[in-house]
């Protein structure tokens, strides 16, 4: 903070009317202005970022794949070879078939289609985090290629 050299009133900052790179203090008293920047106080904002790998452990939790706000992708498939999704149970024997009629429909094959909620995690590198729906496999765009 500092302090106005003539009447010791606090100096406020505004933009210079000539240069708008430069700041000036100024006193709302008696109106001093000063040019001279302190050694101390010469930073106003500075914002600085870290380049790091993106943690993405605190977005997962047992409830996410319930959240109805959160995108979901259908033509993603679940890299777990046991997965229902890709159709690990032995549908050659109808069994799969014969317990959606017997339930009314609520576990039609079509409810077993891949169903995979995708959350950007890096937004300057475009990378997502994917959740499938039916087995809870968690995988990165990194662990595709």
């Amino acid at each position: 903070m500092k302090f106005c050299s003539e009447c010791q009133n606090m100096y406020y900052i505004k933009i210079n009317g000539e240069d708008a790179n430069t700041l000036v203090y100024y006193c709302r008293f008696c109106g001093h202005e000063d040019n001279e920047p302190t050694d101390d106080g010469v930073v106003v904002l500075r914002t600085e970022y870290k380049k790091t790998e993106q943690q993405f452990s605190h977005m997962i939790n047992r409830y996410i794949k319930h959240d109805p706000t959160l995108p979901r992708i259908t033509n993603v498939k679940c890299p777990n070879e046991g997965c229902k999704s890709n159709g690990s149970t032995d549908k050659s024997n109808g069994s799969t078939d014969k317990s959606s009629s017997a339930s009314g429909g609520h576990d039609s094959p079509k409810g077993h289609e891949p169903s995979v909620i995708y959350l950007r995690y890096d937004d300057a590198n475009m990378k997502y985090l994917y959740i499938c729906e039916h087995c809870d496999t968690t995988w990165k765009t990194d662990d595709n290629k």
